[in-house]
C-alpha cells in the first residue's frame, strides 16, 4: 500500500511544480493559484495517509510525521479556501500556508530528532547486544578452556597413575629377579651340594641318605613356598578374587605343617602346643598354609639356630588362634605397624635373605579370611604372631 502512496504523491508534487512555473507560460496567477491550492490539497491528504498507515505499521517517528504534514494540510485547506472565498479574510486565513508550513517545519524537526533518537537507540540496543553476544562468546571459551584445562589436567592424572602402575610393575619384576638370584640360589646350591657328596659318599661305600635326603626336602620345600608365594601374590595385593574354604581339621593339619617345618628347618626344634577341644576351623587351605610358612620362615630368619620355634594353637570367643612363636631378637614398637607393609624391612641392609613381602601376604591372607592377627614381642627374648581366624560354623549337628 505505501509504494503505492508514494507514487500518488510523487505524481501530485510534480503538478504542483509545474503550476509553480506556470506564471513563466503566461498563465493567470489566480488560476496558478487554484493549480497549486488543489495540488496542495491533494499532495496533503495522501501525506496524511501515508503517515497514518505508516504509524499503523509501527513507525513511532511517524506520529510527529502525521502530526507534521496535518498542520501543513489544514493550513493547504485553509488557504485554498480563501483563495476560493469559502472563508473570509483574515490573518490567520490570508497566512495559513505560512503558518502551517513553520509548525509543519518545526514538527519535522521534533520528527527527525525522534528519529535520530531511534535509530541512537538501536544502534545502542545492536551494540549491547553485540556486546552481551560477545561476552557469551568469551564465558563460552572460559568454560571450553577450563574444561580442556580439567581433562588434561584429569589425563595428565591418569597418565601420571600408569606411569607410576608400569613403574611399580617394572619394579615387581626386578626385585622378583633380585628374589630369584638371591632366595632361591641358597636352596639350589644345598640340593647341588647334597647331591653331589651323596654320589662322594657312594663312591666310598658311606651311607648317609637319608640325611642328605631330608636337606634336600628342606630346599625343595624351600623353592615350594618362595613359588607359591609369588604365584599367589597378586590374588592376595588386589584382593579381587574370593577365598575358597574347606573344613580343615585343625589338630591334624598343624601336625602335618610342623612335620613339614621339621623338614625344611632342621637347624630348629619344633614345640606343638595344642588347647583341649579345639574346633575345625573353615578357611582356604593353600592360603593358610602360606600364611603359617610365612612366619616360620621368618621366625627362622632371626631366630639363633638350635633355639626352639614353637606352634599354639588356642581357642577363645569363637576364633581359633594360630601362633607362631620364636626366640629372636623382637621387633621395636615404633615398628610393629610398619612390619605390614609391602618391601618394608627393619634393617634394608641386613644380610637376612628376604623381599619384606612375607608378613605383608599373612595381613592380606587373614583379612580375606575376617581375622586378625595378634603380635607380642619383646626385644632381646622374642616374637609371637597369632592369627586369629573364625571357628567352623558348618558342623555336623546329627552326631
Amino acid at each position: 500500500m505505501l509504494p503505492r502512496f508514494h507514487r500518488a504523491i510523487d505524481l501530485t508534487a510534480g503538478f504542483g511544480w509545474l503550476v509553480a512555473i506556470a506564471p513563466w507560460f503566461d498563465i493567470s496567477s489566480p488560476a496558478a493559484a487554484s493549480g497549486m491550492s488543489i495540488a496542495a490539497i491533494v499532495t496533503g491528504g495522501l501525506m496524511i495517509a501515508a503517515g497514518f498507515l505508516s504509524w499503523r505499521a509501527g513507525n513511532r517517528s511517524a506520529r510527529l510525521f502525521l502530526l507534521a504534514w496535518g498542520v501543513l494540510a489544514l493550513g493547504a485547506v485553509v488557504s485554498g479556501m480563501h483563495n476560493f472565498g469559502l472563508v473570509p479574510t483574515n490573518i490567520l486565513t490570508a497566512y495559513a500556508a505560512q503558518l502551517s508550513s513553520a509548525a509543519e517545519m518545526l514538527l519535522l524537526s521534533f520528527a527527525l530528532a525522534e528519529r535520530i533518537r531511534l535509530e541512537r537507540n538501536a544502534r545502542e540496543a545492536a551494540q549491547a547486544e553485540a556486546l552481551t553476544a560477545r561476552q557469551s562468546l568469551v564465558e563460552s571459551l572460559r568454560e571450553s578452556e577450563a574444561k580442556l584445562e580439567k581433562t588434561v589436567a584429569e589425563r595428565t592424572v591418569e597418565l601420571n597413575q600408569s606411569l607410576q602402575n608400569e613403574r611399580s610393575l617394572l619394579d615387581r619384576y626386578v626385585r622378583f629377579g633380585a628374589l630369584i638370584s638371591h632366595e632361591f640360589r641358597n636352596p639350589l646350591a644345598i640340593i647341588k651340594s647334597q647331591l653331589t657328596l651323596i654320589e662322594k659318599e657312594r663312591q666310598h661305600g658311606l651311607n648317609h641318605i637319608e640325611r642328605r635326603l631330608g636337606a634336600i626336602a628342606s630346599a625343595a620345600g624351600r623353592l615350594g613356598v618362595l613359588f607359591e608365594e609369588w604365584l599367589q601374590s597378586d590374588r592376595m595385593r588386589r584382593q579381587t578374587r574370593e577365598i575358597s574354604p574347606i573344613v580343615i581339621p585343625l589338630v591334624a593339619w598343624l601336625e602335618e605343617v610342623v612335620d613339614d617345618c621339621r623338614d625344611c628347618y632342621v637347624n630348629y626344634p619344633f614345640e606343638l602346643r595344642l588347647a583341649d577341644g579345639l574346633p575345625d576351623i573353615s578357611a582356604d587351605e593353600a592360603m593358610l598354609r602360606i600364611a603359617v610358612h610365612n612366619l616360620v620362615d621368618n621366625a627362622a630368619k632371626y631366630a639363633p639356630p638350635g633355639t626352639t620355634i614353637s606352634f599354639e594353637a588356642l581357642e577363645r570367643d569363637g576364633m581359633v588362634g594360630i601362633a607362631v612363636i620364636d626366640s629372636g631378637p623382637g621387633i621395636a614398637p615404633k615398628h610393629r605397624d610398619a612390619i605390614f607393609a609391602d618391601y618394608f624391612r627393619v634393617v634394608p641392609e641386613s644380610e637376612v635373605a628376604g623381599l619384606g613381602l612375607g608378613l605383608a601376604f599373612v595381613k592380606r591372607i587373614v583379612d580375606l579370611h575376617r581375622g586378625w592377627i595378634e603380635l607380642k614381642s619383646e626385644l632381646g627374648i622374642g616374637t609371637g604372631f597369632c592369627l586369629w581366624l573364625p571357628g567352623n560354623t558348618d558342623k555336623d549337628t546329627s552326631q
